[in-house]
Order: C-alpha cells, then sequence, then structure tokens
C-alpha cells in the first residue's frame, strides 16, 4: 500500500516486466492512493486497487484512467495486454490526499 509517490510504486513493484523478472518473490495484491499513473502499463502480477480524486492536480486521474484503457498521454502506444486485474475507483471533487 502507498500515498502519491509510494502509489506510484506499487503501480511499478506489480507490473509485469523488468522489475517482475528480476525477483522470484512476487507481491499478491496492491492498493495505490493517489498515484501518479502515467508512466505505468496497468498490467500487473496480481490485483491493484488505485484510489484517486477526480480534482487531484498533483497526480491528474485522467492518466489512471488511460492507464487502465491502455491508452496513453504520452503520445506513444502502452504496450498490448491485459489490465483487468486493476480496479480504479475515482472520488468526484476529491484533490490530492483528500479521498475520505
Amino acid at each position: 500500500m502507498g500515498f502519491s509517490q509510494r502509489g506510484w510504486s506499487v503501480l511499478a513493484s506489480l507490473e509485469k516486466g523488468a522489475i517482475e523478472q528480476r525477483y522470484p518473490e512476487k507481491f499478491r495484491a496492491g492498493i495505490a492512493f493517489y498515484p501518479l499513473c502515467q508512466y505505468a502499463s496497468g498490467i500487473t502480477t496480481g490485483p491493484v486497487l488505485v484510489l484517486i480524486g477526480d480534482a487531484d492536480d498533483w497526480t491528474p486521474s485522467s492518466s489512471c484512467e488511460a492507464m487502465v484503457a491502455g491508452r496513453t498521454e504520452l503520445g506513444a502506444p502502452r504496450t498490448p495486454g491485459d489490465r483487468s486485474s486493476i480496479e480504479l475507483v475515482i472520488y468526484p471533487g476529491a484533490h490530492h490526499g483528500l479521498i475520505w
């Protein structure tokens, strides 16, 4: 579980790819509160719950929506794959760090 930058660490730790291949032990699940989703593929080794506010101007929810949909806001397509293990919850009117 991680908040903000540590939320991004949750996504990175559970993402399939280079980090995953380096370690035989894997996290079974993760919870990311208002993470930076812009650079994550959304293809994970286990289920991830992403909680973010739609009024967050530090880590925009639009990046997380794009990650889950397999789109990128960076101009290059994301890696094809299954993103069904990510659950995205967007809280209306919530700012960075104020989702409860």
